[in-house]
């Protein structure tokens, strides 16, 4: 009897061990699945994590080369931008050098135009001059020269003005070509100049023409003289024959 008392206890305590240890088996099977989810979490964890880095990296390489090409393309805008410049200056450069020609030409025309001019007044100035002589020497033998003076006056008078209107011709250098670079027009600038000139030059051919008329009495005054001395010429040799 008591060994049954004995046995039962023990047959009950391994009924408990054996249920424990069972439901033990099933508690540990039944965490299994959890432990791999677990795992299957840290892996998705750790792939989310290499997604987000590589997201970031490649974030990182796209705005590096957004910028790199942002900055290239600047670059060669500011190039771009700088070429133009250099491409306007050299422009301008070449604009401004061919102004500068044009006006070295047009000044050195003018001072041609007006060295001309005043040699002709000088050459006008030495043939009065002359005739005056002729004229002084006419009146020494007794002959009327008035008419010839009157007209050296008035070519005397006509060559100070022309000498006067020429002296001005090489001052308009400065105003013409500080015109020019101001961006006024040749035809404009000039048109002082060819005032100037057309101004010198009826003058010029005025006392010429008066010169000439001068020229013209002074040899009709000298034939005159020649035919009245051919006449005293004969009249004495009539004298002398009676």
């Amino acid at each position: 009897m008591k060994n049954i008392t004995f046995i039962i206890p023990l047959a009950i305590f391994a009924l408990m061990a054996s249920t424990g240890f069972a439901l033990a088996q099933e508690r540990t099977t039944a965490e299994r699945p959890t432990l791999q989810e677990r795992l299957n979490e840290k892996r998705d964890t750790l792939l989310e994590k290499e997604d987000v880095e590589k997201r970031r990296e490649a974030t990182v390489e796209t705005q590096e080369a957004t910028t790199r090409v942002q900055g290239e393309a600047e670059e060669r805008r500011v190039a771009a931008e700088e070429k133009a410049a250099q491409q306007q200056t050299q422009a301008q450069e070449k604009r401004a050098q061919a102004l500068e020609g044009r006006i070295l030409r047009i000044e050195a025309l003018i001072l041609r135009m007006g060295s001309r001019l005043g040699a002709a007044t000088e050459r006008l100035q030495i043939l009065s001059e002359r005739i005056l002589s002729r004229v002084e020497k006419f009146e020494e033998r007794g002959v009327d020269m008035q008419s010839v003076r009157n007209l050296l006056t008035t070519a005397g008078d006509t060559i100070i003005d022309a000498k006067n209107a020429v002296a001005d011709i090489p001052i308009l250098v400065t105003t013409i070509s500080e015109s020019l670079r101001a961006g006024e027009t040749p035809a404009d600038a000039l048109a002082s100049l060819r005032e100037a000139v057309k101004g010198a030059v009826e003058k010029i051919r005025t006392a010429h023409r008066a010169l000439v008329e001068a020229v013209v009495e002074l040899k009709d005054a000298a034939s005159e003289e020649d035919e009245g001395n051919e006449g005293d010429d004969e009249e004495e040799n009539e004298n002398s024959t009676e």
